[in-house]
């Protein structure tokens, strides 16, 4: 589940921000439960880990790497949907053969 912080008053000053990331482990009587993996520290413009996932597939070097290639991103400014394509479909191209 991704939560996401709205900034801005109107079209010339609004933007979006990732500012959590949590895991459901179940849903008990239609509420999720689950636990904060991430969380955006808006002093320092960077993700944190709060706690590891549980059942993500990929190895952890894979995913250590996807956080990597997401943080580089994020430090050159690179922050747009077509920027993360970009990188999602490099790095594919990058893993085949």
């Amino acid at each position: 589940m991704l939560y996401i912080r709205r900034f801005g008053d109107d079209v010339d000053t609004f933007w979006r921000q990732l500012a959590e990331v949590h895991q459901i482990d179940y849903v008990q009587d239609l509420k999720p439960h689950g636990r904060q993996l991430f969380q955006w520290v808006e002093e320092e413009d960077r993700f944190e880990r709060v706690e590891s996932p549980t059942f993500l597939e990929g190895e952890v070097a894979e995913l250590e790497a996807r956080t990597a290639a997401l943080d580089e991103l994020a430090k050159t400014g690179q922050r747009g949907l077509e920027d993360v394509a970009r990188m999602v479909s490099e790095r594919r191209k990058g893993s085949v053969g």
